[in-house]
């Protein structure tokens, strides 16, 4: 416990300084003396061979500034770029320090990966072909560029160099991937590959369009619900082109071959398999004062029967109180139909309706994609679906639609490169064990609120649900996505195809939602609340 809140707190301590404070010209980059010392750690300068020693409980770190290389316990750990100089001070990115600070807090088994001119080919090929697919069929170099000034072109020169160099790598083995400890080529190729997509390529990217290769864990979560909807009896191949694009994902022999396999158990009843996880104190509640209730959803990648156990009690409870308070502040997403099923839909006391508006380029992943989500779309368009009713559907010229729904705001060099703009209306009704809340319901969120969460809080925008409260979200919120595997390793990447964009035709993956009512100076969101509560301005 000691060491995981020393963690929280660096965490906590690297966000501070990121914002560049202190950094000479980049805000990834953190002044080492300073940043540890700040957390209790002692740090000496050695001039002989012109290194910095840290000392830390028990732990012992030596950062070499003459080379890329720290030395972690007494164990070499390869560093990308290492320390420089800035006004006779060191710095080092927020990503090496925290790579190397949590592999020596936790203290992890510290894995090198490095690789032969075979393995390097390899590699290199399924990294060029992962970038050249999120460039035809995404707009995200453009996103990240707003976003965060990373000019992705150079970010992805940057880890081609490492690779096309040999450049020796380590990371903190925290399980993310089965580690194939075979030296031949393809194994070298796709340890180093995927560690380095998953720590060093998409971490920068903040999460934007979700943009990360897929770990051991989700990969076994979505590939059994994938393999079971695909062999289901109750699926009518005729009306689902997507779950066979998937299924070919998830049962792709280099894939199998990279994750393992996925073990299913095929004796028991579709009803009675749990794919996602329970997790425990996902839901939180409290009466916070009379007629004032408030709860939490951690995340949206919890069992909903399990939560449900917490949740439905609760609002049953609090159903004639004058004030609710939904909290998905630090939610970082999952599947938005917990909301819409296990909230809204209960809370609400009449049908409403719902536009959905995603941009696409040309691209052959994003139009296959948008084709099958169309002809599934438009296979239920007659029949309820989670309380749901498909009342419109259409495909139009992107650059047509965004100038007759006057998008001023479009960014120009997004609009260029989408073809097409993919519309939905839909109704969402109560749900039969609807409660009726009449009181004023407030929606709490944060820049740590992404994708499901965001959704939740854009579809509660757009219906008047409930009113938000907060700071801007985090911007991974497309929902049109798809899934491929990388051709020689096997490594499964996401990519969000679809791109949405406010009715002035801001970059909600740029800017995130905005809340109706931001944070009061000194305040956070619940804080804010109750002070609008106790001010009567609602």
């Amino acid at each position: 416990m000691k060491k995981l809140n020393k963690i929280i707190v660096f965490a906590l301590l690297t966000a501070m300084l990121a914002i560049g404070l202190y950094a000479p010209a980049y805000a990834n980059d953190l002044p080492v003396r300073l940043t540890l010392e700040s957390l209790g750690a002692v740090v000496t300068w050695q001039d002989e061979d012109r290194s910095i020693h840290i000392a830390f409980d028990d732990i012992e770190m030596i950062i070499f500034t003459e080379q890329a290389l720290a030395h972690i316990n007494g164990e070499p750990f390869a560093l990308r770029n290492g320390a420089f100089f800035y006004e006779d001070r060191a710095y080092m990115s927020l990503l090496e320090l925290d790579l190397v600070f949590i592999t020596a807090l936790l203290d992890l088994d510290i894995l090198n990966f490095s690789l032969t001119p075979e393995a390097r080919d390899i590699a290199l090929y399924d990294f060029d072909y992962m970038v050249n697919l999120i460039l035809e069929n995404s707009v995200w170099d453009n996103v990240v560029e707003r976003r965060f000034g990373i000019n992705f072109a150079e970010h992805t020169l940057m880890h081609r160099n490492f690779i096309e160099s040999m450049q020796t790598l380590s990371f903190p083995d925290i399980g993310l991937f089965n580690v194939h400890f075979d030296d031949d080529a393809r194994s070298m190729a796709a340890n180093y590959l995927a560690h380095m997509l998953f720590f060093d390529f998409s971490i920068p990217l903040g999460g934007v369009g979700h943009l990360a290769p897929r770990e051991l864990s989700m990969y076994t979560i979505l590939g059994e619900a994938i393999i079971r909807a695909y062999h289901s009896p109750f699926r009518d191949a005729e009306l689902d082109p997507l779950t066979p694009l998937l299924y070919a994902v998830y049962t792709n022999p280099n894939t199998i071959w990279f994750y393992g396999e996925i073990e299913i158990d095929w004796d028991a009843d579709d009803d009675d398999v749990q794919i996602l996880p329970e997790i425990t104190g996902n839901i939180t509640t409290a009466i916070i004062d009379e007629g004032i209730a408030y709860f939490h959803i951690g995340s949206f990648m919890g069992c909903p029967e399990y939560d449900d156990l917490v949740l439905l009690p609760f609002l049953e409870e609090v159903k004639d109180f004058d004030h609710l308070i939904i909290d998905l502040r630090g939610n970082g997403g999952g599947i938005i139909g917990h909301f819409s099923t296990y909230v809204m839909s209960r809370l609400m006391n009449e049908t409403v309706e719902v536009e959905a508006v995603e941009f696409f380029t040309s691209g052959a992943l994003a139009v296959e994609r948008m084709q099958a989500f169309y002809h599934i779309i438009a296979s239920i368009r007659d029949d309820a679906y989670a309380g749901s009713y498909i009342t419109y559907l259409a495909i139009h010229p992107a650059a047509e639609f965004a100038a007759a729904r006057n998008m001023t705001y479009f960014d120009p060099y997004d609009l260029e490169r989408f073809s097409y703009a993919f519309v939905s209306g839909y109704t969402i009704s109560p749900a039969e064990d609807a409660l009726g809340f009449n009181g004023k319901i407030w929606l709490l969120v944060d820049g740590d609120s992404a994708s499901a969460s965001e959704g939740a809080a854009g579809l509660a925008y757009a219906t008047d649900f409930a009113t938000i409260v907060g700071t801007n979200t985090a911007g991974v919120m497309a929902s049109i996505h798809t899934y491929y595997s990388l051709p020689n390793t096997g490594i499964i990447w996401r990519i969000d195809v679809g791109h949405m964009v406010d009715a002035q035709g801001r970059s909600l993956e740029t800017y995130g939602i905005t809340p109706q009512i931001l944070n009061f100076q000194g305040m956070d969101a619940l804080q804010t609340v109750l002070a609008l509560i106790a001010l009567g301005q609602y």
